[in-house]
C-alpha cells in the first residue's frame, strides 16, 4: 500500500502550499530548525546564540597570537506541543481525484490548515508576551497618516544592533487596512511600482518585509490602576523582579509592558507571570520581569502600565525560534506516515493515511516547540484594543 499511497501525499501537500504559507506569516519569519532526527516530545533542542566580538591592534611578531575562547550561548526550545488535525474519511472518489491529480481545494486542505494556523497563533502569542520594546500608541491603530510606525520599527531594531537584513512586521488587519490606505506606500508614484496597489500587499518598506496576518494577538492589560510606583522594596540591578504597588489595586498579567523614566531614561520591562493582585502595600508586590532590572528604581520615578492593545510584531528573523521534528512513525500506528517539509517557510507535517473497513482516513500532525532567542530583537507596535 505504501508504493500507492506516498505519491498521494505528496500531491496533497503540494497542492496544499500556497494556502500553508498564507496562512503561517508569523512562522515564516521565525528562525526555523528542522532536521531528520527522530524526537519525542518533551525532548530539548538547543539553538546556538553568537556573543559579540571584539577588534584588537595587529602587532606583527614572531609567534602567533593566542585563540580567543568564546562561550557560544544557547536558548532551549521544548518540542512541547504535538498537535494533530482531525481525522477524515476519505472515499474512493476522493482518492481518485488525488491520484489524478484532479481534485480542488476541499475538506483535506483544512486538515493542513488548521494544523498550521494553530502553530501560527501559538508563535504570535510567543511573541507578544517575550516581547518588551514598544512602539505606537496603546488603543490606537497605526498608520493613521503616515508611514512613520515603520520607521519607528526600524529605529528600536537599529537601536538593538538587529541585523539589517531579514527584518519584517507583522501586521493585524486593521493596522494593515490602514497601511494600505497611506499615499507613499500604495501609489506607484511614489513607491515607483504598482505592486501594492495589484496585489494587496505591503512588501518591502524601509527595509522591513510587511505581512498581514489575520491571526495577530490582542494583549487585555492588566486591572492595576492609579498612581502605579515602586514599592519600598528595590529590585536589585540584574534581578528579576520589579515591587510594584497601586492606588487602586489590580492584577498585572503576563505580556503586560511596564515603562519606567528614571533621570529622563525610560526603560522598558515586560510581565513574565501573572499577578493576582498589585495593591498599596508599602514594600510592593513582586512583579516578574525582562529584562533583568536595568537600573535602580524609586518611588519618584514615573511607572506607566501600556493599556489593552493589539501585538503587531516587528523582529528580525534571529529573535524568535521554532524547532520541529519528526517522530518515529513505528508508534504512530497502522497506516502509511510521510513527513513533508516546505523549502520556504521551514514547515514540516506529517501525514497520515490510515486503512480502515472499506475506506482510507487522512490526518495531519506535527511536533514542534518555539520561543524568544533575542528578545531585543523583537519590537511591539501597539495597535487599537481589538485584534482587528
Amino acid at each position: 500500500m505504501a508504493n500507492t499511497i506516498t505519491p498521494l501525499i505528496q500531491k496533497i501537500f503540494g497542492k496544499s502550499l500556497p494556502s500553508l504559507r498564507n496562512a503561517a506569516s508569523a512562522v515564516r519569519v521565525c528562525r526555523v530548525d528542522f532536521e531528520n532526527e527522530v524526537k519525542q516530545k518533551g525532548n530539548v533542542i538547543d539553538l546556538p546564540i553568537p556573543v559579540a566580538s571584539s577588534t584588537a591592534d595587529v602587532l606583527p611578531g614572531p609567534t602567533p597570537v593566542a585563540n580567543t575562547d568564546k562561550v557560544i550561548t544557547t536558548k532551549q526550545i521544548s518540542l512541547d506541543q504535538w498537535k494533530r488535525s482531525d481525522k477524515i474519511a476519505l472515499t474512493a472518489k476522493e482518492m481518485h481525484e488525488i491520484e489524478s491529480g484532479d481534485f480542488t481545494k476541499t475538506q483535506i486542505y483544512e486538515q493542513s490548515i488548521a494544523l498550521v494556523e494553530g502553530m501560527n497563533a501559538a508563535v504570535l502569542l510567543g511573541m507578544k508576551n517575550a516581547s518588551y520594546r514598544r512602539s505606537g500608541t496603546a488603543g490606537t491603530n497605526p498608520y493613521a497618516t503616515t508611514d512613520a510606525d515603520s520607521i519607528d520599527v526600524r529605529k528600536q531594531l537599529n537601536f538593538n544592533k538587529a541585523p539589517s537584513n531579514d527584518r519584517h512586521l507583522l501586521l493585524g488587519p486593521a493596522a494593515e487596512a490602514a497601511a494600505l490606505g497611506i499615499a507613499s506606500i500604495k501609489d506607484a508614484s511614489l513607491r515607483g511600482a504598482a505592486s501594492t496597489k495589484n496585489t494587496g500587499e505591503l512588501g518591502t518598506i524601509f527595509g522591513l518585509q510587511h505581512w498581514g496576518d489575520q491571526q495577530i494577538v490582542a494583549h487585555t492589560a492588566g486591572t492595576a490602576a492609579g498612581a502605579l510606583t515602586h514599592g519600598t522594596t528595590i529590585g536589585a540591578v540584574g534581578s528579576s523582579s520589579l515591587y510594584l504597588k497601586a492606588a487602586t489595586p489590580g492584577t498585572i498579567k503576563k505580556g503586560d509592558l511596564i515603562a519606567i523614566t528614571t533621570a529622563s531614561v525610560v526603560y522598558q520591562y515586560v510581565a513574565t507571570a501573572d499577578v493576582a493582585s498589585v495593591d498599596t502595600t508599602a514594600a510592593g508586590i513582586a512583579v516578574a520581569v525582562y529584562p533583568p532590572v536595568q537600573a535602580t528604581h524609586v518611588s519618584a520615578d514615573t511607572w506607566t502600565l501600556q493599556a489593552s492593545h493589539s501585538a503587531n510584531i516587528g523582529l528580525q528573523r534571529g529573535g524568535y525560534g521554532l524547532a520541529i521534528r519528526p517522530v518515529d512513525t513505528n508508534f504512530l500506528g497502522a497506516g502509511v506516515h510521510e513527513q513533508m517539509t516546505d523549502d520556504q517557510t521551514g514547515l514540516s507535517l506529517v501525514y497520515s493515511f490510515i486503512p480502515e473497513y472499506m475506506q482510507n482516513s487522512m490526518q495531519v500532525s506535527v511536533l514542534y516547540g518555539h520561543g524568544p532567542l533575542r528578545q531585543e530583537w523583537l519590537i511591539r507596535l501597539m495597535g487599537s484594543s481589538t485584534n482587528i
